[in-house]
């Protein structure tokens, strides 16, 4: 069996990942001089405290070395192949810190097979393709079906996102949300982008839209525009901490859309932290799945 390693930059609850039998790995959060634990030992709404309190130098820094090397030895001495799909190392280090890892894990396990694989996404497009990895590992796929599924995945996702430089705090803006300055403050903008194939996330134009509203129905109508509907796909949604869905949205999809599976539900610290609070991803594949 492969065990399929993700970080919290995937956006999935506990309970969801442990259905899955995903492994996730917190990202660190650093709020001033103090580390926390995304998911563990902080939580969205303490996160969304210290922004809105303003005044504190929030970071996000990768998975610590020890926890990914626990997590590679759990897996190898429970007779497990490893796949650590990484959220993508254009905003990242985790690549880096699970090569030494597994560099270590090697030392006593030399002939352990563990896989390391940069998603080149983050929270909704990084989530959509390992719950299919994931459901791929579950299914007793091999390495080698499950990697070819991953690229193939990488190849066809689509994520696109909108976040507001004004996300209801002070001096702890995420970090894209800051360098849209202060000029969408005073216009009351928000602003989208996309994953590029790189993994690098790039502003798309219109670069203005204004209003919870009007944010859901520009996603929708992007959705639509590059793929028509989903009929059989499976799509996700994720939105910011302090951001107010339109309970219509996921009805609107579900019509217009006619996907075969809709999953929705909250970011956490770690994509808050570079995003700000308020904030909507749509990930999808233009593609049917590879083994479908």
């Amino acid at each position: 069996m492969v065990r399929i390693i993700v970080t919290s930059v995937a956006d999935i609850q506990k309970e969801e990942a442990q259905k899955l039998g995903l492994k996730v790995l917190p990202i660190q959060i650093w709020i001033d001089q103090t580390s926390y634990l995304d998911g563990e030992t902080i939580e969205p709404a303490q996160l969304l405290l210290a922004m809105q309190e303003g005044g504190h130098v929030i970071n996000t820094r990768h998975v610590p070395p020890d926890e990914l090397e626990k997590a590679f030895l759990e897996a190898v001495e429970a007779e497990e192949e490893v796949l650590f799909f990484s959220d993508s190392e254009r905003y990242s280090s985790n690549m880096l810190a699970a090569d030494v890892a597994r560099s270590s894990v090697l030392e006593k396990y030399p002939t352990a097979e563990i896989q390391l694989l940069n998603s080149k996404n983050a929270s909704a497009g990084y989530q959509l393709m390992a719950r299919k990895l994931a459901r791929l590992s579950s299914e007793g796929k091999s390495m080698k079906e499950i990697l070819k599924a991953a690229k193939y995945y990488m190849e066809h996702i689509h994520h696109t996102f909108v976040i507001s430089p004004d996300a209801g705090f002070n001096n702890a803006k995420g970090k894209l949300a800051h360098l849209l300055g202060a000029v969408g403050e005073q216009l009351d903008v928000k602003y989208a982008f996309a994953f590029n194939p790189e993994g690098e996330a790039e502003q798309l134009i219109p670069l203005s839209i204004s209003g919870n509203r009007h944010v859901e129905e520009w996603l929708l109508e992007s959705i639509k525009e590059k793929y028509g509907d989903l009929e059989n796909q499976e799509v996700v949604f994720v939105h910011g901490i302090n951001t107010k869905v339109d309970e219509t949205l996921l009805e609107k999809v579900e019509k217009q859309l006619k996907p075969r599976i809709i999953h929705a539900g909250v970011a956490g610290c770690a994509v808050s932290a570079n995003t700000g609070t308020d904030f909507l991803a749509g990930a999808y594949l233009d593609a049917l799945d590879i083994f479908e």
